[in-house]
């Protein structure tokens, strides 16, 4: 399954939903560290998808 999250995330840096996945597991299998690095990763590209939305929408807006 831990592969399964990398070759996502080699595909598509931005998929939020493989970050939560692999952050889980790495939870499970009690690399706390680990797990906390992820969970950070899938905050931050979750936290770019939102700003990027608004802008689209402030932009589209505009026009």
């Amino acid at each position: 399954m831990l592969s399964d999250c990398q070759q996502a995330l080699k595909y598509n840096p931005r998929y939020a939903k493989a970050y939560f996945r692999k952050a889980r597991l790495l939870e499970m299998k009690k690399d706390y560290e680990g797990s906390l690095v992820y969970i950070w990763l899938h905050k931050t590209v979750v936290s770019d998808c939102i700003r990027s939305d608004v802008l689209s929408r402030r932009i589209s807006e505009d026009t």
